[in-house]
């Protein structure tokens, strides 16, 4: 085989991760607070008796940004709701509690400050945790007293609101399921029955078997390319 068509079948191989690149929506909220007296965690309010309050939705962007519009900010455009599964283990070496993914729950809902068509109430985004759920201690910084930091670390798979996927133009219903969050929370602090949520964020990407299936459709195009230029 030459230079050349090495060349040339290396050129697409570096292509194929760029056609890969999944579209997704970027979240962000602030605020609320995390019941953390029970076996596990939540600002649900009808779970926690009072100590978990919702977190604000604060940020929505579609990525690439290639539709109008591709960005919803507000300081209250909806609400954030988590629950962990139960607690499962402490690692005392890194101060991480481990919760279980069963039982548990992630809903982004819109209010009527989100606008853009999108109706009071619709569910942006409905999912689950896929595995171990960790918050872990990061350190101890002192203002008028001791706060404790933790970030909360989990992966979700779920559904995308139809609402939100028109807004985005990412697709229809029969591909709204199936997408996969990486979501993190840092915690301002940690005093028992509750911790205060100073920030969260999470990205979706598309559904996994899309992406794969296109990842696979380029490798068998390069296995063609490959085969014809082998031949010449």
């Amino acid at each position: 085989m030459s230079l050349k068509k090495l060349g040339l079948v290396m050129a697409v191989m570096l292509i194929l991760p760029a056609s890969a690149l999944a579209d997704g929506v970027n979240f962000s909220w602030s605020g609320g607070s995390m019941d953390t007296s029970g076996s596990f965690m939540t600002n649900d309010p009808s779970l926690s008796g009072g100590f978990g309050n919702p977190s604000p939705l604060q940020f929505v962007q579609r990525e690439p940004a290639s539709s109008i519009p591709s960005l919803i900010t507000g300081s209250n455009i909806g609400t954030v709701i988590i629950t962990t599964g139960n607690f499962i283990s402490f690692n005392s070496s890194t101060n991480t509690y481990n919760f279980s993914s069963a039982g548990s729950s992630f809903v982004i809902t819109a209010n009527s400050n989100f606008g853009n068509g999108v109706p009071d109430g619709a569910v942006l985004f409905s999912g689950t945790f896929t595995g171990i759920i960790t918050w872990t201690q990061t350190g101890c910084f002192t203002f008028s007293g001791c706060n404790i930091p933790f970030n909360l670390v989990g992966t979700i798979a779920g559904t995308l609101g139809a609402d939100l996927m028109t807004l985005f133009g990412l697709g229809n219903s029969s591909n709204a399921s199936g997408w996969v969050m990486q979501t993190e929370m840092v915690f301002a602090s940690e005093t028992d029955p509750m911790s205060f949520i100073q920030h969260g964020d999470a990205s979706v990407v598309v559904p996994e078997p899309g992406t794969l299936a296109l990842f696979g459709t380029g490798l068998l195009s390069v296995a063609g390319l490959l085969r014809r230029r082998l031949a010449a």
